[in-house]
This record gives C-alpha cells, structure tokens and sequence, in this order.
C-alpha cells in the first residue's frame, strides 16, 4: 500500500478557483484507491465542512506546514508527496525532502504578463473598477499606481533579467526544487509546459502535462435572486471580473457599444465585482459553486477575455450545457477550446464588439459546436485525470 503525503494547504482557499477545484476533484478520486493517506495544512480550521468530514471518517493524519516540518516528513518515510499548487509553497524549502514529490504547476501567468509589460497597460483601469465602490477611487487608483511604479521595473520600460525576476517573484525555492532528481514536474496544458521550459533552467525530469479533471461541484443551495436572473432576459455572462488577469475591463467597454446597437435586448452578469447601478448590468460579487454553474448553463453566452490562463475551465464547463463562448486568442485558451470557438483579440474592444454582434447572427450553429467541443475536452480529462492518479500511485 502505497503511503502518500497531500496537499490540504490549497483546499484551505475560502474562495472558488480553478486550482483548488482541481485538487479538490484529485483527493475525492485518490481516496478511493487503496492508499495510506496523510494530509499536510497550515490551518485545519480553514478546510471545509466536507473535506473535515472525509478527514474524520477516514481518520487521515494531519501533518502541520510549521516549524520543522521537512524533518517530519522525512520520518514518515512517504512514497509520494503531491503538491497541487506550486506557487502555494513558494516561501517553503522542499528541496530537502526525500521522497518522490510531484508538484503541479498550473501556469507561470505573473512572470509571462511581467515580461510582456501587459500590466502596465491595465492597472489603471483594473484599480478604478475594483475601487469603483469606494470612497476617492482616483486617489486610490493613483497610489497603487505609484507602489505599482516602485515595485515592477516594467513600468519604466525595464524588465530584469530572468534571475532577478525570478527572486522577485518569490520563485526561488520551486526554481530549486525542480532541478532535483525525486522532483516530478506536472502541468495543465502545453502552454504552460513550454512556459516553464522558457523561464526555468535545469528541470531535472520530463514536465507531464495532464489535462485537469472535470469539477466535481459540492451541491450547494441556489439561491431565488440568481434564479430569477437567469429566468429573465437573455444576458451575456462575465466570471472572475475581481481577478486583473480576466480583463474585464474591455468587456464592459464592448458590450455598452454592443447592446446599444441591439436595441438593449441583452443584460450583462458579472460575478466577482460589488453591486453598483449600471443599466442592463447586473453586478454579483459572490457565488457558490451550484449558482456558478446554474448561471453558465442559462447564459447566452460566456465571455472570457482572459490574458494569462493555464488552462481555462469556464469555456469548457459553460460550453457542456451548449452555451457558447467568445474567448480571448491567447496562451492556453486557444489549445484547449480547439479552432472552431469565437476568438477575439484581447487587447482590442472592437474586436470583442464584433464578435458579439457575428455570434447574434450565427448563434444556433454556435450552440451545436459549444457541445461537440466540450465533450472532446471532457473525455480527455477524464482520461488524464486517470493517468494522474496512476502517476501518483506509480
């Protein structure tokens, strides 16, 4: 039986992400092989209901990241430690642990949009749509601005050498990680294989690149308000707007000039910015993991203009129920979704204008393609998700 060491730091997340859904969906399989499971946390009390409950029913020993907890985990003399997030355990020393550790890193998407300077071009803008709902949202866009200025080089038009980025970015301890021998190396896409191959030197083993599962969502409760939402007008749906690299911006800006030109026919949803009055917008700072997908399976579509993914679930998850997708054309987004989704140019409004007004004009064929695409995309991770658990295991 083989003894495994998990990551319960990333499930510690009080918030929806696609990294933490991910290693929630690979603990609910790997508990059902025949394992010896222990779990590594900094805070037990941080973990939720379900994951305390499997914890307490299948009386999995919790190690606690503190103190010296490398010499810990040495002692127990564990086959295999999974990490699911890699940049999770940035400010820890792994390197000296000795057993098999395979480590997941999703995309590298800071050091790609620092070296790209495309941060410069939207902090601006990202700040004063954060800080809309506050009091003096220049100033406060001002003053980041400054400590933006102070921190990030790239703003004068000076980017560091790979090295020093690295060290800014708090990289140095998976940089050295991953050029030791018992270190194994997983990421979600080719994308973010080849964008870890371009930044990091002296990987010691082969980086394998398997597709993330397919969510296993928690049945939570629906509420009346995001029911009656998505019972009403047709509307085009934004999620993660609070997150810089979804680049809402530029889907408020397209969609105003959109829906003008339709007569006001459709509303906007956007999760993960406060309510504020904005016509034909609808505003929903939080959801829970059924009103995400509820939302996604009525919407007439998912507009996702992200400018740094690893792998992108919302296309994916919104295109199973046949809702169609306008996609920003970048990094992994175009790997995943294949050729044959709506894209648009991420750094142009008029761009995402178009294609909005093209898919009114195309939509059922859309709908049809959205289906065909997503279970090509499905079966594949549901493939992967089983080489993952034999790699573990292995």
């Amino acid at each position: 039986m083989k003894k495994i060491l998990f990551d319960f730091l990333t499930l510690e997340d009080s918030y929806i992400n696609g990294g933490a859904l991910y290693v929630r969906t690979v603990f609910y399989n790997l508990i059902k092989e025949d394992v010896c499971l222990y779990g590594l946390c900094k805070n037990e009390n941080k973990l939720s209901a379900e994951i305390k409950s499997i914890i307490q029913e299948l009386q999995i020993p919790l190690i606690m990241l503190q103190g010296n907890f490398v010499q810990t985990v040495n002692a127990e003399k564990f086959d295999c430690f999974f990490v699911g997030i890699a940049q999770r355990y940035n400010i820890y020393d792994l390197s000296k642990i000795n057993c098999k550790i395979i480590i997941v890193c999703h995309d590298i998407g800071d050091i790609c949009r620092y070296k790209a300077s495309i941060d410069r071009n939207y902090d601006m803008i990202y700040d004063f749509y954060k800080m809309r709902n506050k009091k003096f949202p220049k100033l406060r866009c001002y003053r980041n601005l400054m400590k933006r200025i102070a921190f990030d080089k790239s703003f004068l038009g000076i980017t560091l050498k790979n090295d020093k980025m690295l060290n800014r970015f708090g990289y140095d301890n998976f940089s050295k990680l991953l050029q030791k021998d018992n270190v194994y190396l997983v990421t979600v896409s080719q994308y973010s294989k080849y964008a870890i191959e371009y930044y990091f030197n002296n990987i010691s083993n082969e980086i394998q690149v398997f597709y993330p599962p397919v969510v296993e969502r928690l049945n939570t409760a629906i509420s009346k308000e995001i029911e009656n939402l998505s019972d009403s007008n047709k509307y085009f749906l934004f999620v993660s707007a609070d997150r810089q690299n979804k680049n809402y911006w530029i889907f408020e800006k397209a969609f105003d000039k959109f829906n003008a030109k339709m007569n006001s026919k459709f509303k906007a949803v956007v999760v993960g910015l406060p309510y504020r009055e904005k016509s034909n917008f609808h505003f929903i700072e939080r959801v829970n993991e059924m009103e995400l997908e509820y939302l996604m399976s009525k919407a007439y579509c998912l507009v996702y203009a992200s400018t740094s993914e690893g792998f992108g679930y919302p296309p994916i998850e919104a295109m199973k129920f046949g809702t169609p997708v306008i996609a920003a054309y970048d990094t992994s987004i175009p790997e995943v979704c294949g050729k044959d989704i709506l894209y648009f140019n991420p750094i142009y409004r008029e761009d995402l204008y178009f294609k909005e007004l093209y898919l009114t004009e195309n939509y059922d064929y859309y709908v049809e393609l959205a289906k065909d695409i997503s279970a090509k995309v499905i079966k594949k991770q549901t493939d992967d998700l089983r080489n993952l658990i034999s790699y573990i295991l292995r």
